[in-house]
């Protein structure tokens, strides 16, 4: 029995509760964003799409090419890092302020982000959504340095 427990668990935390989870680590952007943040938690990233961009950003209403999220994976700890690609020309102003407007930082249970850290920016064709109460200026900086 505990060795199907075990297994039940394994799958759920691999699976990332439905969402696409990349399954390999190495997104180079992503690591370099995180570079020096120290805080113990065991993030999983996820490909945001249709499905579930309404969760990461708070609307459904924003055009983007690409994007991923980084969360805990199994823990309660409130914290999410999400990197879009938008077309070029479009209106980072624009998407910018309805990511800012409408994000939640209380969408975990029982947990949430200070509003005051959170933050959003951007860098090229870049827009960075940072949600967390642990260095957020860290990662801020190390996304604007990204070129």
């Amino acid at each position: 029995m505990k060795k199907i427990l075990l297994i039940l668990g394994l799958m759920f935390l691999i699976t990332g509760c439905g969402d696409k989870v990349i399954e390999e680590p190495g997104d180079d952007l992503l690591d370099k964003i995180y570079a020096g943040y120290t805080d113990e938690i065991v993030l999983g990233r996820t490909v945001i799409d249709s499905e579930n961009v309404e969760y990461y950003l708070g609307t459904s209403d924003i055009e983007f090419e690409e994007a991923v999220a980084s969360e805990p994976m199994m823990t309660s700890i409130a914290h999410s890092v999400v990197l879009l690609k938008v077309k070029d020309g479009a209106n980072k102003q624009d998407i910018m302020t309805k990511i800012k407007n409408n994000v939640n930082p209380n969408k975990w249970i029982c947990v949430g982000v200070d509003p005051s850290n959170v933050r959003v920016h951007e860098n090229g064709n870049l827009i960075l959504l940072v949600m967390t109460d642990e260095k957020p200026d860290l990662l801020v900086d190390n996304f604007m340095k990204l070129k």
